[in-house]
Formats: C-alpha cells, sequence, structure tokens
C-alpha cells in the first residue's frame, strides 16, 4: 500500500483490503508488486469525463492495454 495514498486512492484501497482495520494479511505479497503499482497508476491517472453516448468502455480498455496490462 503506498505511504501517503491520496483521498481517491484511500476510499478505494478501503474497499479492496477492508479499510483501516484490515489486517496486514490483506495486503498483496512482494510477488505482486508491480499490480499493485499499476493500480495506485491507475487510480492516480485522470478520470474519463466524456461519458457520452459514444464512449465505449471496451475501446478505452484496448487502448490503454499498454499501459494497464495487469488490470
Amino acid at each position: 500500500m503506498p505511504s501517503a495514498p491520496s483521498n481517491k486512492r484511500k476510499q478505494v484501497w478501503g474497499k479492496i483490503y477492508g479499510g483501516r482495520g484490515a489486517s496486514s494479511g490483506c495486503f498483496p505479497s512482494s510477488s505482486s508488486t508491480s499490480g499493485v503499482n499499476e493500480l495506485t497508476t491507475y487510480l492516480d491517472s485522470d478520470t474519463v469525463t466524456d461519458w457520452g453516448e459514444t464512449f465505449d468502455i471496451l475501446l478505452w480498455w484496448r487502448d490503454h492495454k499498454l499501459t494497464y496490462p495487469i488490470l
């Protein structure tokens, strides 16, 4: 878990790992560090603001598959 998470990251980490009361056993092992770093990068990225009728989430993921290969 990042040392100083932003507000958005705190909320998501809390949902994923059970909030502040979660035991340390709930956190990923060092072998999955790249996945944690990728999740952190994704959560810190700019959010999609164009949710119009033409927005296609599958196309967005296709365009970002090299940026977020684990997600």
